[in-house]
């Protein structure tokens, strides 16, 4: 009797206990994706709504090519410049360079290296302005040098201003593929 039961429990009750499970795994896992089928109506809503809100306030950059976006870009920045300072401390832009997308890069950045002169009350305002931007553009690799006091001698234009270089980016919004009724 023991021999028939060891042999039961080895040839019959593991395996129909192993396919058991599986099949509990596949019902459980039928059930979830019946689930997210069943919410898809909502979640295509929910879409329509953000694409809606994107279109009034966009969060991308709308330019459709990327040499397009960079100059969006560039004349937001300068746009913004214009904004701010006073008392002839505005800030200027000595350079600017396009950064060529590398083979890791997202293929939506689109960044610019940027050099300036600026004050350091006009940096904050302008840091601001360009980080709640819309649509938004952000800044990274941020350096900022100051000049040395020299006492004694003459004021020149660039006396106290701020040398900074930094790569502004923002993301540039890709064409949708169609998806089709299912």
């Amino acid at each position: 009797v023991l021999a028939i039961a060891a042999l039961a429990y080895a040839f019959w009750w593991r395996p129909w206990s192993r396919e058991h499970a599986r099949f509990a795994q596949l019902l459980e896992r039928r059930d979830r994706v019946e689930a997210l089928l069943r919410t898809r109506p909502a979640l295509e809503t929910a879409l329509q709504a953000a694409d809606l809100a994107a279109s009034r306030e966009p969060l991308l950059l709308p330019e459709p090519t990327r040499d397009q976006a960079i100059a969006g870009m560039m004349q937001r920045l300068q746009d913004a410049l214009n904004t701010i300072g006073g008392e002839g401390r505005r800030c200027r832009i000595d350079s600017q360079t396009p950064v060529a997308p590398g083979e890791n890069a997202d293929a939506q950045r689109v960044a610019v290296n940027v050099r300036m002169h600026c004050g350091n009350r006009e940096w904050l305002q302008l840091s601001q302005v360009i980080e709640s931007a819309r649509p938004a553009m952000f800044v990274d690799t941020l350096n900022i040098a100051a000049p040395a006091d020299m006492p004694m001698t003459a004021m020149g234009s660039g006396q106290g201003a701020l040398d900074i270089s930094m790569m502004v980016y923002g993301f540039q919004r890709q064409a949708m593929p169609a998806t089709g009724a299912q």
